[in-house]
């Protein structure tokens, strides 16, 4: 009796040992597989590499901010709207200067040929009147010359004729009255001579006071052209940098204004896909250089996910491996696809952990994704990938040869 029950004390010691072990066993078991399932998280935040700061480097007033941040856009969707007017105004006063100047130039180079052609002037007037002069045969003194010679001989005529008279008054032939009509003729034909020849004298004279006049007139714009040179030529140098730093000024501001993201005075969407990460402004603020980034863009097909592989779980990922992206309060009905598309060669420490960064292209399901959230990164079962092209043709081709 009493070796049955030691019997029986034996085989529930026993028993009870091997359900203590299965116990231990399983717990190790599923301790193993809850490390295993944590360790397999790749815990990572989204990033964007393809961003854009936009810079109101002119005055400008805020009118209207058409969204909000995080919103993504479509191509040419208003962001801000702006009163540029008070910047526009300061582009045309420029052009107006611009004008002035120009317009200046012009006058001073109008003044150097005009001051130029009236030396032509004067000289060729010179040449002429000294020619007149010289060789008797201004129009004028021509005139009187002609004038002269046919009363030189108008004058000998009528002398000849009063002397005739004369002698005919003597003999009978012509009574006094007809002698007096000839005295009267030759003396108004000789009045008329003198004052010709008096004529002819004072063209002459004037003729020579001319001449004076004009070297006098020649040697004085001469000298004031010669004194004045030097300041024509400097002004006409400050004018031409005037012009020039005007007109590099004016491309300047037009140049702010010539941005694929501002049309009419409205910042837009440049293209599609646009997010607004960031709005550092308000309706009413006056905007300048000085306000430094306005808004911050980033566009949605540039998001990657930047990962941390802990060091435990560096044997088990690869470049090349699909994963699945959560959000960290994803409701589960939002199907992210990634896949690692770079490792780097540099292990760093963090929080006390060892890890490795990890770039994860996102191949499908970026519209949920924003800059800076959180996500967790799971990695797919290289068995359950599915299968490449070249892989499926491989299949079906061996299938094939099977049969």
């Amino acid at each position: 009796m009493k070796l049955k029950f030691l019997v029986l004390y034996i085989s529930l010691f026993v028993m009870l040992f091997i359900l203590m072990g299965c116990a231990s066993k399983y717990a190790k078991e599923e301790s193993s597989d809850e490390s295993s399932f944590q360790t397999s998280v790749i815990y990572g935040t989204v990033q964007a590499e393809n961003t854009q700061d936009i810079v109101i480097d002119f005055t400008a007033t805020v009118k209207e901010i058409s969204i909000t941040e995080g919103d993504t856009l479509n191509d040419g969707d208003p962001i801000l709207v702006l009163d540029i007017s008070d910047y526009e105004h300061s582009i045309q006063q420029k052009k107006y200067e611009l004008q002035e100047y120009r317009i200046a130039l012009a006058d001073a180079a109008r003044q150097q040929v005009s001051e130029k052609e009236e030396i032509n002037y004067i000289e060729n007037q010179l040449e002429l009147k000294k020619g007149y002069l010289e060789n008797k045969n201004s129009p004028e003194l021509l005139t009187l010359y002609n004038e002269i010679s046919a009363l030189e001989e108008k004058l000998a005529v009528d002398k000849k004729r009063y002397e005739a008279g004369q002698e005919l008054l003597n003999m009978g032939g012509v009574s006094q009255i007809e002698l007096m009509e000839y005295k009267y003729t030759y003396e108004d034909t000789l009045a008329s001579y003198n004052n010709a020849v008096l004529s002819a004298d004072n063209t002459i004279t004037s003729l020579e006071q001319e001449v004076l006049s004009l070297e006098s007139q020649l040697h004085s714009l001469e000298a004031s052209i010669k004194n004045s040179e030097s300041t024509i030529k400097a002004n006409r140098e400050t004018l031409i940098v005037n012009i020039n730093s005007t007109r590099d000024q004016i491309n300047n501001m037009e140049e702010k204004l010539n941005k694929s993201y501002l049309q009419n005075g409205t910042i837009v969407a440049p293209r599609e896909g646009t997010i607004v990460s960031v709005i550092n402004c308000e309706k009413g603020e006056v905007l300048s250089a000085e306000s430094g980034t306005v808004l911050k863009l980033v566009y949605n097909d540039s998001l990657y996910v930047q990962g941390e592989v802990l060091e435990d779980m560096l044997s088990s990922v690869r470049v090349g491996d699909q994963v699945d992206i959560a959000l960290a309060e994803s409701d589960g009905d939002r199907a992210i696809d990634g896949t690692i598309i770079q490792l780097s060669d540099v292990a760093v420490e963090k929080d006390g952990d060892t890890i490795v960064m990890a770039k994860i292209r996102v191949d499908h399901g970026y519209d949920y994704l924003k800059t800076g959230l959180s996500v967790d990164i799971y990695l797919k079962d290289r068995n359950d990938e599915p299968e490449s092209e070249e892989e499926s043709v491989a299949i079906e081709e061996g299938e094939e040869a099977g049969e």
